[in-house]
Order: C-alpha cells, then structure tokens, then sequence
C-alpha cells in the first residue's frame, strides 16, 4: 500500500514541464536503503515472528513481551523500504512524491505519532472524515466523538475483522485520553517528554496485539499466555532479535540524519564510483538476505 495521493497534485506533476529535481546520491541511497529495510531487517524479523501471533501459548512470557516490539519493528523497516524504494523510483520519473512515513518510533504522543506513520492516510481520514464530522468546532465531547469515530474508521480501513475494529478503537479512547490529559498545563520537561513516549509506545504495543492476530479469541489468549504463561523455556530471544530490534530503534532516531550524510558523501563522488558503490551495495545486500522473501505488508492493507 503507497501514499495516498491527491489527484490534483499526481496530474499536475505528470503533466507540468518542471519534473522533480533529484541528485543521484539521493536515488542510489533511497534504493539502497530500501532493499536494506526491506531485504535484511524485515524479512529477518518476519522469519522471527513464526507462530506467535497463531498460537501464542506456545511461547514464554519473555517471547509474548517482546512480540509486538519486533511485529511493530516489522512493520516499521517493511514501510519505511517501501518508502524509500517508492520516493527514489518515483522522483527518477521525475514525479514529486508524497511523503507517507517520518520515522514514527520518535513520538511523544499519539498525535504525532500518527502524523508520522502512514501520513496519506492520517490526512485523508483528517479531510474527509474528521473535518467533515466538525472537528473541533463543536465542543469537546463531540471533537472526542470524532476523535474515535476516525479511528474506528481507521481500523476498518486495515481490515474487516473486530481486531482492527478493537485496534482502531484502542487507539481512538488513547488519543482522547491523551487530549484530556494535555488540557492540564504542565511545562514540557525532559522527564514529561519521556512518559509521553513510553505511554505513546505502550499504547502502540498493545494495539499491535490486536492488529498481529488472526481474530479476537487469538488476541485474548496472547494477553492471558502473557500474564498466565505455561512454558518456560524462551523460543523467539536471540542476541540476532536483539541487536536487529536495537538497529530498528537506532535507525528511528538518527535514520533521517544518517540518510541526508550519506547523500550528501555519495553525490561528491564520481559518476563511475557511485556506480560502483550502488552496485556493490546491492551485492551485499543480496548476499546477506534470505533466499525468500516476504510481501510487503502493507500490500495486504
């Protein structure tokens, strides 16, 4: 699933005689970076995941707790190499493309939170469902009313099942919470900033038990396994897992400044090395992955 982009903006890109400036340091690290997310993180992570989120009583407490931290990981190198293939591929056609994604895992609350993750989708539900529904203009109980109403939305988008339809709700009485909370002034402060991200990350974790499983019985079983498991011995936790999810949180918080430092050092370089070094890379990459690879996700969405 790509950025959901506004026709206005898609023709006028296609048909306008000014296509999108690009440099070829920035399509080679966005391809490469990509297959990086996409090849080696993501497909390592969903080769962890095996059965957890079918039958979770076969795994240990320790296995159940760091679930939705590496399915949430999953999904967050599975999109961000989407992402970056689509942005490097689509500005090579010369076509501007929509920024859909914004490294996520850095927020401090549930509303920035969504105004990082699949941004196309934040706007269109915020132009076409919230707005529409009145917003903030009616009142604080109605504005919470359509808080949840677009969550709810949100999580039917995903999919059909209650799961989604738990997973949209969960987040939406989050965020309402999360608003009624923030109308108590308190001075923003390092120690403020951290409970706000590990309240945003708790609720996301969560969430992500209901959107990982198959239906609502599974989901149940999973939260009971965790807090009444029956085995002992830990099946998923590997030094690999560790220092992957590590590299994922990395990522999350220095990934953009990384990004524009490479390409900065890969547009001073020759034509003829920058074809080398991409191919190299992509060599690497190649040698290093699995010899199947997952869809994307997001393709199911």
């Amino acid at each position: 699933m790509g950025s959901i982009g506004r026709p206005r903006k898609f023709y006028r890109s296609i048909y306008t005689k000014s296509k999108a400036k690009y440099s070829r340091g920035e399509i080679i690290v966005k391809v490469v970076s990509g297959l990086f997310y996409k090849y080696l993180l993501s497909s390592f992570l969903f080769s962890c995941i095996g059965a957890l989120f079918t039958n979770p009583q076969g795994y240990s407490r320790l296995d159940l707790l760091i679930g939705p931290i590496m399915y949430g990981s999953m999904l967050f190198v599975d999109f961000k190499g989407y992402s970056d293939l689509s942005f490097g591929i689509t500005k090579l056609l010369g076509i501007e493309p929509t920024r859909n994604f914004n490294y996520p895992f850095v927020s401090t609350s549930l509303k920035e939170f969504w105004s990082r993750w699949h941004i196309s989708l934040s706007s269109w539900l915020r132009d076409y469902i919230y707005i529409p529904l009145g917003g903030n203009r009616k009142g604080k109980v109605r504005t919470y009313i359509n808080l949840v109403i677009v969550m709810l939305v949100s999580g039917i988008w995903h999919g059909a099942g209650l799961t989604f339809v738990f997973w949209g709700l969960w987040h939406g009485v989050a965020i309402v919470f999360e608003k009624v909370v923030s109308l108590v002034k308190i001075k923003k402060s390092f120690i403020i900033k951290t409970i706000g991200y590990v309240f945003t990350g708790v609720i996301v974790n969560v969430g992500w038990i209901f959107f990982a499983s198959m239906n609502v019985n599974i989901a149940k079983c999973y939260i009971n396994t965790l807090l009444n498991p029956t085995v002992v011995v830990d099946r998923n936790i590997s030094v690999s897992l560790i220092l992957v999810i590590a590299v994922v949180y990395l990522l999350s918080f220095a990934g953009s400044k990384f990004q524009t430092f490479l390409i900065k050092m890969v547009d001073k370089l020759s034509l003829f090395v920058q074809i080398l070094v991409f191919f190299l890379c992509i060599c690497v990459i190649l040698n290093l992955g699995p010899d199947l690879v997952p869809p994307f996700i997001y393709f199911t969405f």
